[in-house]
């Protein structure tokens, strides 16, 4: 889903960890998919999470190293989990908390 408020998406989606391919340009580059994400304001909290549709959380970005200021923002995300291990095929849910905006979109792991 697209909001309007955080507009958050990734790219590309479909995408495979595995296949060597690098996307992006300039200095945002991935060998996975880049999350997008536009805050209207500044925030003082950020939260970016990974779920597998059975809830469990795959993988979480390191909010220490977040941008919390308005504009455009991207995180690329490699494919893996927490562990260091490439994620089955298959839909993972994407949950960006901005203090009291919480956003969500599909990403598609197609290997």
């Amino acid at each position: 889903m697209i909001s309007s408020e955080i507009n958050l998406h990734n790219y590309p989606n479909p995408f495979s960890p595995t296949d060597g391919n690098v996307v992006g340009s300039g200095s945002i580059t991935t060998d996975g998919t880049i999350i997008y994400y536009n805050l209207k304001a500044d925030v003082k909290q950020l939260y970016l999470e990974i779920y597998n549709l059975s809830g469990e959380l795959i993988w979480e970005y390191d909010a220490k190293n977040a941008d919390y200021t308005a504009g455009k923002h991207y995180i690329p995300w490699h494919g893996k989990s927490k562990d260091g291990n490439i994620v089955a095929d298959g839909v993972y849910l994407c949950v960006l908390t901005a203090e009291d905006r919480v956003e969500t979109c599909k990403i598609a792991v197609k290997k």
